[in-house]
């Protein structure tokens, strides 16, 4: 069984809850995680794919409290949070630095892809995660301003996807926040999220977070309203998947 929960998705921070078939891990640690009463001795992973701080802002207290968790992450992403925070942390950290391309093993049922997105950081990258017992396969992208190249998935049938596009180029500006957005290193547009969702029709479950905006949030509702494998990911939302 695969349960996400989304703790809180947007600029002021992002952090994923993901248990897939009783393995326990977070994606993203941009949000304040002590705020929830969830024992998180149990984590057997954290996955960060950039270093933005709403993306990895509340790393540094994490690996103080939790010091032998480990943390998967490209040696970009590693370069570019230490920068921001204090020695003991950027010490304290149970690295494992990934490289695009490569799978790692998570634990003996788990294995992990690691792909290369788009966006102005030093070494952004994406997430997809493969069960062998159940052949099931959780695939995470965020913050990228082209889709990236998914290596091929075993069984399209048993795949979940969570994917991140938050404009519509519609109701973009000529102003510097939305010129960045828009760029190859910027973020998808829900055009873009259409032509990957047409891509992978066929996959049971789509989760496409992006702005909370009401003007975009009705814009999506209508693009992707015959995609019945589509849903909308927002803060609080949880789903679970037998």
């Amino acid at each position: 069984m695969l349960k996400i929960k989304c703790y809180s998705t947007g600029s002021w921070g992002n952090m994923y809850l993901i248990n897939f078939n009783g393995t326990k891990f977070i994606i993203e640690l941009g949000y304040n995680w002590a705020l929830h009463r969830y024992d998180l001795t149990n984590i057997e992973g954290v996955f960060v794919t950039h270093e933005h701080s709403d993306h990895s802002g509340y790393l540094n207290s994490y690996v103080k409290n939790f010091p032998a968790s480990k943390i998967y992450l490209t040696r970009g992403t590693f370069t570019g949070w230490a920068k921001k925070v204090d020695y003991l942390s950027a010490k304290l950290i149970n690295k494992q630095l990934v490289e695009y391309g490569k799978y790692y093993t998570l634990n003996e049922n788990i294995s992990v892809y690691v792909g290369k997105s788009f966006h102005d950081t030093l070494e952004p990258c994406f997430f997809m995660f493969y069960d062998k017992r159940s052949d099931e396969t959780l695939v995470f992208i965020t913050d990228t301003g082209k889709l990236p190249t998914l290596p091929e998935i075993k069984n399209r049938e048993k795949t979940y996807v969570l994917l991140e596009a938050n404009y519509d180029p519609k109701m973009m500006t000529n102003s510097i926040k939305d010129l960045r957005s828009a760029s190859d290193l910027g973020h998808l547009s829900l055009n873009a999220a259409k032509k990957f969702i047409k891509d992978y029709h066929d996959v049971p479950f789509i989760g496409l977070i992006h702005g909370s905006t009401t003007k975009l949030n009705k814009n999506s509702d209508l693009m992707f309203k015959n995609y019945k494998n589509v849903v909308r990911i927002y803060s609080g939302w949880e789903g679970e998947f037998a």
